[in-house]
C-alpha cells in the first residue's frame, strides 16, 4: 500500500503507560486532535522514578525513548506529567519537561514555569469535598486513602484534607492516613488490615475513585453501613464512582475539557509567532463535588425501617427514582425518564412490557456494555422503593408485572455480564496460549508465524515490530520492520532500515490513521532492543491489550534468540 500522500502533522503525547486510566485521557486528546486535523503518536516509556523508593542515580531503561522521542518529526509535544511523574520530584519534572521545549509543547498536569500546562487544581477541589464530609460535627474520625506519597496531586489532596481538618478543629490521627498507592487492591488491603484493628471511624475520603470503591468493600465486609455508619468520598468521577452501590460522591471534571483545553493551548503556540502568543500559559479547569449515596443517605433507595407502608403515589414514585438517578450519569442515548414513566404505566395502568420505550432501551443495553451499572441502580430503587407500598393505587396485575420488570432488568443485566465475562475469559486464555507457546519459540521465523496467528486472534487495526540495527544502552539511529500486521499497511521492503527518528517507514506515521498509535519501548535489563507499535483503533477486545505487557513479552523471546 501506497502511502505516499500529503503528510499530516503529528503531536508527540509523553506518558508512562497506557492502562486503564489513561486509556480515556488519550482518546480524548487524540479526537480532540483529530478535529484538528493532527494525528497522535502515544509514546510509553515508563514513569520518570517507578517506585518511592527507586534509587534516583539508576536509569530507568524504558526512559532511554524519551531521548529519541526529542528528534520525532512531530509538530509538538503533550507531556502526561500527572501521570509520567508520580514519584517525581517536582525538580526532576521540570527538568524532563525542559528537553522538549525546542518545539511547542504543553503538559496535561502541573509543569515548570516557563511551560504551558492545563491543570487541575487539587487542592482547592479537595477543601471543597473536605467541607461537604465535615459538615457534621459528630463526624471525628477521619480516614485518608493517598495515592503515591510522592505525588504532587495526591499531596495536594492530602494538604487540603490536613488543612480543612485542622480548621474545624479534628485532630489529625496518622494511623488513619493510608497508603492505597492509587491501586484498587492496595486500597482493600489498607483498609481492611486498619477494619481489623479497629471500627472506631466515621468518614473515609479517597485520592481517587477506585481506592473509594475499595473502600466501600472493605466496610461492606467489616458490617459498616454506609453512609449511616461510614461516609465515603471518591475523586476524578470515574466509571468506578458509578459502578459503585451505594453511588459514590466523588470530584468531577471534564476529562474532554481538559483534552481540548491541552489542544487549543498547543495549537496557539503552533500557530503562532514568538510574539503573538507567550509559550508560559496556565488553564485551570473547574471542578465540582458531586454528592451521591455514599455520604448522604436521601439518595438510598427508601427502605422499610425508614417509611411506613402506604399506599402506592405514582407521581411520589417517579420523583423518587428520577431524583436518586439523576446523580449517576446517564447512558449515552438513554432517556431516564421514558424509562421511568413506562415502569410507572406498567404499575398503575397495567401496560405491557413488550413494546415499551423500557423493552427497547434493555435492548440496547447489549450493545452497551458499559452501562449495566445504570440499570443496577433502577432495579434496586424499584425494588426498595415499592417495599414501602402496598398494592392500593396499583392495577390489579401490578405484582405480576412488577416481577416481569424486575425480571427482565435482571435478566439482561446477568445476560450482558456473563457475555463480558466469557469474552474475558477467552482474552486470558488466549493471552496464557501465547505466553506458553512465545517460551517456545527457537527462531524469528517461529517467533513470526506465531505473531501472525496471535495478531488474527487479538487483531488491531495495524501492528509493527521494530528492531535497532545495533542492541545498546541507548536507543540505535537505524531501525528495520521485522514485522507489520496486516501485512500490507506499509509497502516496504524488510530488510531495508530506516531512521528511528522515522518511527515508521513509508510515511505511515503522517498517514491517515485514526490512532492514535502507541509505542512502547522493548528492552532487555537496560540493553535497547527495539520497539512495538500499535494502532489501536479497531480492537476486537477494547481496552484489554496491555502494550507494555506484550513489548515486555517479546523483549525477553528475541534477546533469548539473539543470545543463543
Amino acid at each position: 500500500m501506497n502511502r505516499q500522500v500529503k503528510a499530516r502533522p503529528i503531536i508527540a503525547m509523553i506518558g508512562d503507560e497506557l492502562s486503564a486510566f489513561q486509556r480515556p485521557i488519550v482518546a480524548c486528546v487524540n479526537q480532540c486532535l483529530g478535529k484538528a486535523g493532527f494525528g497522535l503518536l502515544y509514546v510509553c516509556g515508563g514513569p520518570l522514578k517507578p517506585t518511592a523508593d527507586w534509587d534516583d542515580n539508576v536509569p530507568v531503561a524504558r526512559n532511554a525513548i524519551y531521548t529519541l522521542t526529542r528528534e520525532y518529526p512531530v509538530d509538538g509535544y503533550i507531556v502526561f506529567t500527572d501521570s509520567i511523574g508520580s514519584h517525581a520530584t517536582i525538580d526532576s519534572l521540570a527538568c524532563f519537561v525542559r528537553h522538549y521545549t525546542h518545539r511547542p509543547v504543553v503538559c496535561y498536569g502541573p509543569g515548570p514555569d516557563e511551560v504551558a500546562c492545563v491543570q487541575l487544581d487539587n487542592y482547592s477541589s479537595m477543601v471543597s469535598m473536605m467541607e461537604h464530609m465535615t459538615s457534621d460535627p459528630q463526624r471525628r474520625r477521619f480516614v485518608f486513602l493517598r495515592g503515591y506519597p510522592d505525588s504532587p496531586s495526591s499531596s495536594d489532596r492530602e494538604r487540603a484534607f490536613r488543612d480543612i481538618l485542622t480548621s474545624r478543629g479534628i485532630p489529625v490521627d496518622e494511623s488513619l492516613l493510608l497508603n492505597g498507592n492509587y491501586q484498587p487492591v492496595d486500597a482493600f488491603d489498607a483498609m481492611d488490615a486498619l477494619l481489623e484493628s479497629t471500627h472506631d471511624i466515621d468518614a473515609v475520603v479517597a485520592a481517587n475513585d477506585d481506592m473509594a470503591q475499595s473502600a466501600i468493600h472493605a466496610l461492606l465486609k467489616h458490617g459498616l453501613q454506609i453512609p449511616q455508619q461510614v461516609i465515603v468520598s471518591g475523586f476524578d468521577d470515574s466509571a468506578a464512582a458509578d459502578r459503585s452501590i451505594p453511588s459514590l460522591t466523588t470530584v468531577h471534571y471534564s476529562q474532554e475539557t481538559m483534552a481540548r483545553q491541552v489542544v487549543e493551548t498547543l495549537l496557539m503556540q503552533i500557530e503562532a509567532t514568538d510574539v503573538d502568543v507567550p509559550s508560559r500559559r496556565v488553564v485551570t479547569v473547574p471542578a465540582k463535588i458531586v454528592i451521591r449515596a455514599s455520604t448522604e443517605k436521601q439518595f438510598l433507595p427508601s427502605t422499610l425501617e425508614t417509611e411506613h407502608i402506604s399506599a402506592f403515589d405514582a407521581a411520589n414514585f417517579r420523583a423518587t427514582v428520577l431524583k436518586n438517578l439523576q446523580v449517576l450519569k446517564t447512558p449515552r442515548g438513554l432517556k431516564a425518564r421514558e424509562v421511568v414513566d413506562d415502569i410507572v404505566s406498567m404499575l398503575v395502568n397495567g401496560t405491557r412490557y413488550s413494546g415499551s420505550r423500557l423493552e427497547s432501551a434493555l435492548r440496547r443495553l447489549h450493545d452497551r456494555p458499559d452501562d449495566v451499572y445504570w440499570w443496577r441502580h433502577l432495579h434496586q430503587q424499584i425494588t426498595t422503593n415499592l417495599q414501602r407500598c402496598s398494592s392500593e393505587g396499583q392495577s390489579p396485575d401490578a405484582l405480576a408485572l412488577t416481577a416481569s420488570i424486575l425480571g427482565q432488568i435482571h435478566q439482561t443485566t446477568w445476560k450482558v455480564e456473563n457475555a463480558l465475562s466469557v469474552e474475558d475469559a477467552r482474552y486470558v486464555q488466549g493471552i496464557l496460549q501465547f505466553r506458553a507457546r512465545l517460551a517456545q519459540v527457537n527462531s524469528i521465523a517461529d517467533l513470526l508465524a506465531l505473531l501472525k496467528v496471535i495478531n488474527e486472534q487479538f487483531p488491531v487495526k495495524a501492528s509493527f515490530l521494530c528492531l535497532y540495527e545495533t542492541a545498546g544502552e541507548c536507543p540505535d539511529k537505524s531501525t528495520r520492520l521485522l514485522a507489520r500486521w496486516p501485512e500490507d499497511c506499509v509497502d516496504h521492503d524488510l530488510q531495508t532500515s530506516f531512521p528511528s527518528t522515522e518511527v515508521l517507514p513509508d510515511n505511515y506515521l503522517h498517514s491517515e490513521f485514526p490512532g492514535p498509535l502507541v509505542l512502547q519501548p522493548m528492552c532487555s535489563g537496560t540493553t535497547q532492543l527495539g520497539y512495538t507499535v500499535h494502532d489501536l483503533s479497531d480492537e476486537r477486545y477494547p481496552g484489554k491489550l496491555n502494550t507494555t505487557a506484550l513489548a515486555d513479552s517479546l523483549a525477553i523471546t528475541l534477546w533469548r534468540l539473539m543470545s543463543a
